[in-house]
């Protein structure tokens, strides 16, 4: 038989919540042990529950029998919080991500030949929505570096040891060492954006064709019906993200030139101005929401009607 013991942290907050820890036991060789024990343990109570792995050596706990009591409430965060732990892997349950893009659009062209001319006119509208949902550090984050205990100025203990000792100490880093995200994160992006071009294509002469075009492109701001998004310009209103840009005006030109009879050589160039929407991943991922607030307007604590933030909370190991 084999048998797994989890040392779990010390106390944290006591209201109940749901929630579980999960992993799983394997061999040498990476295979699941099916059936084995595993025993999880407070450091702060003494309190122990065992548990048999299923077929594929997978298995469960309550994160509040170990201590690991972050307040989470909701289903879809179900599991424990990132543990971090100085010059050691860290461990958590995956945090629920994803995002889905859909993109609407209504696409015209119309070609015309004139003799010398092949012409080229249209246009495009489109309407994109991202519906966003990263849980950054919704489930919370502890971290432990050594710097907490009475061994944190021994030498003779290895960092990797101390920051160790801290975890079983249940002591967290007193530089933000307990952290979590409250607040809806979910966010619903729509921006608007159309274009329209003209293209010429004209055969000069047999040595030398000419392309001339114009095309003009709009990325409207993005926007949230709910009223989610913020940004914030002192002694400024406004009633969008970042001003409108209605001057993209892009020119484009071209040309082939064959110099011999037999044109085995083309000369070509061309020249263009090319706009581009904003890399909005910068915006909307809700990655890397510092501690007490926001960078931008993800996440931001002055949406209306989805309000989130980031609390830093005193090293006691409680939120």
């Amino acid at each position: 038989m084999i048998g797994l013991v989890l040392m779990t942290i010390g106390a944290i907050a006591q209201s109940m919540v749901t929630g579980t820890v999960e992993g799983s036991v394997s061999d040498a060789s990476g295979a699941g042990v099916p059936t084995a024990t595993v025993k999880l343990c407070s450091a702060a109570t003494g309190a122990a529950h065992d548990s048999k792995a299923g077929p594929e050596g997978n298995y469960r706990f309550d994160p509040v029998k170990a201590g690991l009591n972050t307040g989470v409430t909701e289903d879809s965060l179900r599991g424990s919080p990132y543990i971090r732990i100085g010059n050691f892997n860290g461990a958590s349950a995956t945090q629920p991500l994803g995002r889905i893009d859909t993109t609407s659009h209504i696409t015209e062209n119309l070609s015309i030949s004139m003799g010398k001319h092949q012409i080229k006119v249209g246009g495009e509208y489109r309407r994109a929505v991202l519906d966003v949902f990263y849980d950054t550090n919704k489930k919370g984050t502890f971290s432990f570096d050594g710097t907490r205990g009475l061994w944190a100025t021994d030498s003779s203990v290895s960092p990797a040891l101390r920051s160790l000792s801290d975890f079983l100490a249940g002591q967290p880093t007193n530089n933000n060492g307990a952290s979590i995200v409250r607040g809806q994160l979910r966010r619903y992006y729509l921006q608007n954006s159309f274009d329209w071009w003209a293209h010429d294509n004209f055969q000069v002469n047999r040595k030398l064709n000419i392309n001339l075009g114009v095309r003009y492109t709009y990325h409207g701001p993005l926007y949230d019906d709910r009223n989610s998004i913020t940004n914030f310009l002192p002694g400024k209103g406004l009633d969008s993200l970042y001003p409108r840009d209605w001057n993209n005006f892009a020119p484009r030109f071209g040309f082939a030139y064959t110099p011999t009879v037999r044109g085995k050589t083309v000369v070509r160039g061309s020249y263009g101005i090319f706009y581009d929407s904003p890399p909005l991943n910068f915006i909307v991922a809700n990655a890397g929401v510092p501690n007490g607030g926001s960078a931008g307007v993800h996440a931001d604590p002055g949406g209306l009607a989805l309000p989130s933030h980031q609390r830093s909370v005193n090293p006691d190991f409680s939120f």
